[in-house]
């Protein structure tokens, strides 16, 4: 009998031979946030046809590729492009640039922003990466384009030592001197001169600037309903190493990761800085020029994120060792809302502990401290004849309830089904303290740490401090709460 590791492809799906081949996964787009604008050129800004139909197209939120387009049809004796880019300090979103137009009034209803000149533009917006591979959110390499299509690009070695130059191969011709059928896409091979290697200073396209590097962004907005991400294109070296170095810092405090909502926020987003950067002159000569760059902000305090691994680590540690050594106890996968009610049910009053079951309420006589032992059962006034009740839980070892009251039974050890269920009613009275509604709080403890964090004292523990975090502004995490719930339900 044989084994064998199941490999699996960046997307974490199983890597089954396939007649569609192996290639690298691609995340397809469905729109893009533009990094900038473009304008017209001064010798189309001369020709009345171009700027009528500059401006129309602006007006109707058209592409600039479309706009230009159209201006190459109308002018058809321009010898260069009739727009160029404009660096500016906004984003733009054009109805246009999507699948669906309406996810442009959307993203721009939620984050424009009036700087004080009356008009609404994109300053920054939030965005949340759904892979932990910067290859994955942020591909790029050099590309060179001829007869609107790629002629020319980048690709590296298997081990990553060398960078090559990479064209098409011709097609093959049969003997009948037609082109045979091309199966699996364009065969690719490496570019004949320079020996393959990609050599920018050498390389003709290069210099005359017809190969240049060509990167994309992509993410999620947060409240953007949206199965497809979107992209940022952009030719910025300095915004995507200034991308990169961003979420190489991140993912070094976090074990490796940066996708997903860090601590339950939305902590990434991208904006522009104006920066000074190096440019080399015709002459040779290095200057230095004023750019607005792409840049991605950070809003959260990053002391936070050093600690979470290693704590998690050691939770889902813990709860493993006692399901191999056979001390746990079958657990739900996690208090659900009926459960978290009877959590809440259970309240302190100036009097003392109040422990309601829907029927009746019995305050603990003087002298109980109201902490009692767990494992012991909680008495209830009897209910009415062939009155339905919700079951109450107990640890499987606890004997049946009888009218006198039994004597403690001893505290099961760290794990169990009754000191996960005190600790978790300890988290819903602290949430219900500071005005939290407690089964939110839970479905959100539920969706950020998973089901194990009511299972083990580091999870319950992390939900206390969480909670207590926020003592002073509780309606801080109830919209945090809120956003976890709707925005990625």
């Amino acid at each position: 009998m044989t084994s064998a590791l199941m490999k699996t492809d960046p997307a974490g799906l199983p890597a089954l031979p396939s007649v569609l081949g192996d290639k690298r996964y691609s995340c397809q787009t469905g729109g893009k946030v533009r990094p900038g604008i473009k304008v017209l050129t001064k010798a189309a800004q001369k020709i009345e046809a171009a700027r009528r139909l500059y401006d129309e197209g602006v007006e109707a939120g058209q592409s600039f590729d479309d706009i230009e387009a159209r201006i190459r049809a109308a002018v058809p004796n321009l010898d260069r492009s009739p727009l160029t880019p404009r660096n500016v300090p906004y984003f733009t979103v054009r109805g246009s640039d999507f699948a669906m137009p309406e996810i442009a009034r959307q993203i721009m209803s939620k984050y424009a922003e009036d700087r004080g000149d009356g008009i609404l533009r994109l300053y920054r917006f939030p965005v949340v990466f759904a892979s932990d591979s910067l290859l994955d959110v942020m591909p790029h390499k050099l590309e060179a384009y001829g007869s609107g299509s790629i002629k020319f690009w980048s690709d590296f070695s298997a081990d990553g030592s060398e960078r090559y130059c990479m064209t098409f191969a011709p097609v093959r011709k049969a003997s009948s001197g037609r082109a045979i059928r091309v199966f699996g896409g364009r065969k690719r091979q490496l570019r004949e001169a320079n020996e393959g290697r990609c050599d920018p200073e050498n390389c003709p396209e290069y210099q005359n600037r017809q190969c240049n590097v060509k990167g994309r962004i992509i993410f999620y907005i947060p409240g953007i309903t949206r199965v497809a991400p979107l992209e940022l294109p952009t030719n910025s070296l300095y915004g995507l190493d200034a991308v990169r170095e961003t979420l190489r810092q991140i993912a070094a405090m976090r074990g490796g990761r940066f996708s997903g909502f860090l601590h339950g926020q939305e902590a990434f987003w991208l904006t522009k800085k104006l920066a000074e950067v190096p440019h080399i002159d015709e002459e040779g000569r290095a200057v230095r020029v004023e750019q607005w760059i792409i840049g991605l902000e950070v809003m959260i305090d990053p002391t936070r994120l050093l600690g979470a691994p290693q704590e998690q680590s050691l939770a889902d540690g813990e709860r493993a060792a006692s399901i191999l050594t056979g001390t746990a106890e079958r657990i739900d996968d996690g208090p659900g809302p009926a459960r978290v009610s009877e959590f809440a049910s259970e309240v302190q009053t100036d009097a003392g502990p109040v422990v309601l079951d829907g029927h009746a309420a019995t305050v603990a006589p003087e002298g109980d401290d109201g902490n009692r032992e767990a494992g012991a059962p909680i008495e209830h006034d009897a209910p009415a004849r062939n009155t339905p009740q919700a079951p109450v839980r107990t640890p499987q070892q606890a004997a049946p309830a009888k009218p006198a009251s039994p004597a403690p039974a001893p505290r099961p050890p760290n794990g169990t089904a009754t000191s996960a269920t005190d600790g978790v009613t300890d988290v819903t009275r602290q949430a219900i303290a500071i005005g939290i509604d407690p089964e939110k709080f839970v479905e959100f403890a539920n969706k950020r740490w998973g089901a194990g964090w009511s299972k083990n004292p580091n999870g319950l523990k992390r939900a206390g401090e969480e909670l207590e975090s926020y003592r002073g502004d509780p309606a801080a995490l109830i919209e945090r709460i809120n956003a976890e719930l709707t925005v990625f339900s």
